[in-house]
Protein backbone atom coordinates (compact mmCIF):
# COMPACT_ATOMS: atom_id res chain seq x y z
CA UNK A 1 0.00 0.00 0.00
CA UNK A 2 0.83 3.66 -0.56
CA UNK A 3 1.12 6.32 2.28
CA UNK A 4 -1.56 8.97 0.45
CA UNK A 5 -1.30 11.16 3.71
CA UNK A 6 0.38 11.17 7.20
CA UNK A 7 -0.64 14.23 8.94
CA UNK A 8 3.10 14.62 10.48
CA UNK A 9 4.36 15.65 7.22
CA UNK A 10 1.90 18.36 6.83
CA UNK A 11 2.02 22.15 8.04
CA UNK A 12 -0.63 21.94 11.17
CA UNK A 13 -2.33 24.93 9.33
CA UNK A 14 -3.06 22.54 6.39
CA UNK A 15 -3.58 19.43 7.57
CA UNK A 16 -7.54 19.77 7.86
CA UNK A 17 -7.84 20.40 4.41
CA UNK A 18 -4.90 18.29 2.87
CA UNK A 19 -6.37 15.46 4.98
CA UNK A 20 -10.31 16.11 3.38
CA UNK A 21 -8.93 16.51 -0.07
CA UNK A 22 -7.24 12.78 0.39
CA UNK A 23 -10.51 11.09 1.18
CA UNK A 24 -12.60 12.57 -0.77
CA UNK A 25 -10.25 12.11 -3.92
CA UNK A 26 -10.03 8.68 -2.52
CA UNK A 27 -13.22 8.03 -1.06
CA UNK A 28 -15.37 9.93 -2.93
CA UNK A 29 -17.60 13.34 -2.42
CA UNK A 30 -17.91 13.14 1.87
CA UNK A 31 -18.57 15.49 4.10
CA UNK A 32 -16.17 15.25 6.87
CA UNK A 33 -16.79 16.57 9.96
CA UNK A 34 -14.25 17.11 13.62
CA UNK A 35 -13.75 19.70 16.09
CA UNK A 36 -11.49 22.53 15.01
CA UNK A 37 -10.11 22.70 18.10
CA UNK A 38 -8.68 19.29 18.31
CA UNK A 39 -5.05 18.75 16.16
CA UNK A 40 -5.60 16.22 13.52
CA UNK A 41 -3.42 13.23 13.95
CA UNK A 42 -3.74 10.80 11.36
CA UNK A 43 -2.29 8.45 8.18
CA UNK A 44 -4.28 7.06 5.50
CA UNK A 45 -3.02 4.82 2.83
CA UNK A 46 -4.18 3.04 -0.54
CA UNK A 47 -3.54 0.36 -2.29
CA UNK A 48 -4.92 -2.86 -4.47
CA UNK A 49 -5.72 -6.10 -4.32
CA UNK A 50 -6.45 -7.54 -7.31
CA UNK A 51 -9.83 -5.50 -8.51
CA UNK A 52 -10.59 -4.52 -4.85
CA UNK A 53 -9.31 -1.27 -3.66
CA UNK A 54 -8.21 -1.54 -0.49
CA UNK A 55 -6.84 1.29 2.45
CA UNK A 56 -6.11 2.05 5.75
CA UNK A 57 -7.08 5.06 7.63
CA UNK A 58 -5.78 5.62 11.17
CA UNK A 59 -6.65 8.30 13.41
CA UNK A 60 -6.68 9.17 16.85
CA UNK A 61 -8.95 12.74 16.15
CA UNK A 62 -12.40 11.85 16.81
CA UNK A 63 -14.70 12.44 13.54
CA UNK A 64 -17.54 11.66 11.52
CA UNK A 65 -17.98 11.02 7.81
CA UNK A 66 -21.18 12.34 5.97
CA UNK A 67 -22.82 10.95 2.71
CA UNK A 68 -25.84 13.25 1.88
CA UNK A 69 -27.95 13.48 -1.13
CA UNK A 70 -26.77 15.83 -2.76
CA UNK A 71 -22.73 14.48 -2.21
CA UNK A 72 -24.11 11.57 -3.73
CA UNK A 73 -26.07 13.49 -6.90
CA UNK A 74 -21.55 14.95 -7.19
CA UNK A 75 -21.04 12.19 -8.24
CA UNK A 76 -21.56 8.55 -7.23
CA UNK A 77 -20.77 4.74 -8.00
CA UNK A 78 -22.36 1.79 -7.90
CA UNK A 79 -20.09 -0.18 -5.14
CA UNK A 80 -20.45 -1.64 -1.18
CA UNK A 81 -17.84 -0.54 1.48
CA UNK A 82 -16.63 -3.20 3.78
CA UNK A 83 -15.27 -1.38 7.30
CA UNK A 84 -13.23 -3.47 9.59
CA UNK A 85 -12.27 -2.37 12.81
CA UNK A 86 -8.61 -2.75 13.88
CA UNK A 87 -8.86 -0.24 17.00
CA UNK A 88 -11.49 2.01 18.30
CA UNK A 89 -15.86 1.43 17.92
CA UNK A 90 -16.55 3.14 14.75
CA UNK A 91 -20.32 3.58 14.51
CA UNK A 92 -21.99 3.53 11.15
CA UNK A 93 -25.37 4.78 9.83
CA UNK A 94 -27.29 4.09 6.93
CA UNK A 95 -31.47 3.70 6.38
CA UNK A 96 -32.16 3.94 10.28
CA UNK A 97 -29.72 1.21 10.61
CA UNK A 98 -27.00 1.73 13.26
CA UNK A 99 -23.32 -0.56 14.18
CA UNK A 100 -21.31 0.12 16.61
CA UNK A 101 -18.55 -2.03 15.37
CA UNK A 102 -15.56 -3.40 18.04
CA UNK A 103 -11.83 -4.81 17.00
CA UNK A 104 -12.22 -7.14 14.26
CA UNK A 105 -16.26 -7.07 13.71
CA UNK A 106 -17.21 -5.30 10.10
CA UNK A 107 -20.12 -3.72 8.21
CA UNK A 108 -20.85 -3.34 4.76
CA UNK A 109 -22.74 -0.05 3.58
CA UNK A 110 -24.33 0.98 0.23
CA UNK A 111 -21.89 3.93 -0.89
CA UNK A 112 -24.75 5.59 -3.09
CA UNK A 113 -27.18 5.75 -0.40
CA UNK A 114 -26.34 8.42 2.59
CA UNK A 115 -25.11 7.59 5.73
Amino acid sequence: MVVLIRTSDVPPADRYDAWRRIVCDTLGPLDLRSDPDVPLSGEIEAGHLGPVNVGRVQTSTPHSVHRTPGLIRRGSSELYRVVLAISGHPRLEQDGRAAQLRPGEFAIYDFPRPY
